[in-house]
């Protein structure tokens, strides 16, 4: 168990953090413009 094989754990944290911020979002988005 090295530092190379935590790096890519964090990384994928991040995207799955990134993807779920971009559908919050997206759920805000449609719930203000869907009057």
């Amino acid at each position: 168990m090295g530092f190379s094989s935590f790096i890519p754990d964090v990384v994928h944290e991040k995207k799955a953090i990134n993807r779920r911020r971009i559908e919050i979002e997206k759920f805000f988005m449609n719930d203000l413009y869907s009057d």
